[in-house]
């Protein structure tokens, strides 16, 4: 989808909407708009595969980034983790690097 969104200008234009201090948010895909740095992996409770796959991407040069589980979201301000946020109680989230995985803390919504 994004190779779709290049061609015809829709990345430029988030781009700048980013600049001008809109709010952006992202989903499940396979690249991004690069404006943060480091990797990211969505689902990471509810596909199997996904824990041990990113870890070897990881450890095969991915750069570290952050797991997140179903319904946790993560908020960043300039390009900054702020908070991680759940609407469930036992979502969870992890900053992953080659050394593995350690737990964030996350605010759950009520």
């Amino acid at each position: 989808m994004l190779a779709i969104w290049r061609l015809h200008g829709v990345e430029a234009a988030l781009r700048d909407a980013y600049a001008d201090g809109t709010v952006l948010s992202g989903w499940s895909l396979h690249d991004g708009l690069g404006i943060l740095s480091g990797s990211a992996c969505p689902h990471y409770d509810s596909q199997e595969a996904r824990r041990p796959v990113y870890a070897r991407e990881i450890a095969a040069g991915l750069p570290p980034g952050i797991a997140l589980e179903d319904a946790v979201a993560a908020r960043y301000d300039d390009e900054r983790l702020v908070e991680v946020v759940s609407a469930r109680a036992d979502g969870r989230a992890f900053h992953v690097d080659a050394r593995g995985e350690r737990p964030l803390p996350i605010r759950t919504l009520s």
